[in-house]
C-alpha cells in the first residue's frame, strides 16, 4: 500500500489539492466561511507551505485579491483575458456576470474571514496572515483605478467581514479609509461605470460607507465563531 510520502511531491500535492477545494467550493453562508477560515488558519499555522498554495489559488480564482486589475494584453483573446480576471467558460460561453461576482464575493469574504479568525490557544506559532493584510489589501486596493462592478462589490464585501475589527485595531486610520471612499473613491467608480450598468453595487456600497460614517462603528460580521472555540 503507497502513502502519500513515498513520493516526493506527495504531500504538496495534498496540499495544492486541499487549498484548491477550499477556495474553489466556498460558500458565503456566515456559519460555513468562519469555519473554513478556522480550519485554514491552523492548517497554515503548521504548514506554511498549504499557506502560499493558498494564496496562489486565490491568485488565480480571483486576481483581485492581490489586488490586481489585469488589462487586456495585444494579440490576447477575450476568453484568455477573461479566464484571467477568473471568469470561467461553460461550453465555450463566458458566465453571466451574476455568477462571477458570486463567486468572487464568496472568495474575498473567505480571504477576509482568514486575516481575522483568531488562532487556537495554545499554540506557540503566529497566524500566518493576520489583519496587517487586510490593511494592505484594502490600501492596495483604493490605490488601483476603479472598475465597474467589482470595485464596489469587493470593498463592500471585505468590509463586511474585516471592518470591524480593523476599525478596533487601526481606529482613525480605518476610518481616513472609509471617508476616502465616500469623498473619493466612490464617485470614481459612479464616473467608469456606464449608465446603462446596474448600479446595485454602488448603492450598498454607499449606504454602508455612510453609515459608518455616521455611527462612527463598523458591526461585527455573521457567523464568526467564539475566539475560545478551540
Amino acid at each position: 500500500m503507497q502513502r502519500v510520502s513515498d513520493h516526493p511531491l506527495g504531500v504538496l500535492f495534498c496540499m495544492y489539492s486541499m487549498a484548491k477545494k477550499f477556495v474553489s467550493h466556498v460558500d458565503v453562508k456566515p456559519c460555513v466561511l468562519f469555519a473554513y477560515a478556522s480550519v485554514i488558519v491552523e492548517l497554515w499555522r503548521e504548514f506554511p507551505d498549504f499557506g502560499k498554495l493558498l494564496l496562489g489559488a486565490f491568485h488565480e480564482q480571483c486576481p483581485y485579491l492581490i489586488p490586481v486589475f489585469w488589462p487586456q494584453q495585444e494579440g490576447q483573446s477575450n476568453e484568455q483575458y477573461y479566464k484571467s480576471l477568473g471568469y470561467q467558460y461553460i461550453d465555450g460561453q463566458v458566465e453571466k456576470q451574476e455568477l462571477f461576482l458570486k463567486r468572487i464575493i464568496a472568495m474575498t469574504q473567505l480571504y477576509a474571514a482568514i486575516t481575522i479568525t483568531p488562532t487556537r490557544a495554545g499554540g506557540s506559532k503566529p497566524h500566518p496572515h493576520n489583519l496587517m493584510f487586510s490593511w494592505r489589501w484594502m490600501a492596495a486596493m483604493l490605490s488601483l483605478d476603479p472598475q465597474p462592478d467589482v470595485s464596489a462589490t469587493l470593498l463592500y464585501s471585505y468590509i463586511k467581514i474585516a471592518g470591524n475589527k480593523m476599525a478596533v485595531t487601526y481606529r482613525k486610520q480605518f476610518f481616513k479609509l472609509i471617508h476616502f471612499i465616500k469623498n473619493n473613491y466612490l464617485r470614481r467608480i459612479k464616473q467608469v461605470t456606464p449608465e446603462d450598468q446596474s448600479q446595485q453595487s454602488i448603492y450598498i456600497l454607499e449606504e454602508l460607507v455612510n453609515n459608518i460614517v455616521k455611527t462612527n462603528h463598523v458591526p461585527p460580521p455573521e457567523g464568526q465563531l467564539p475566539a475560545k472555540l478551540w
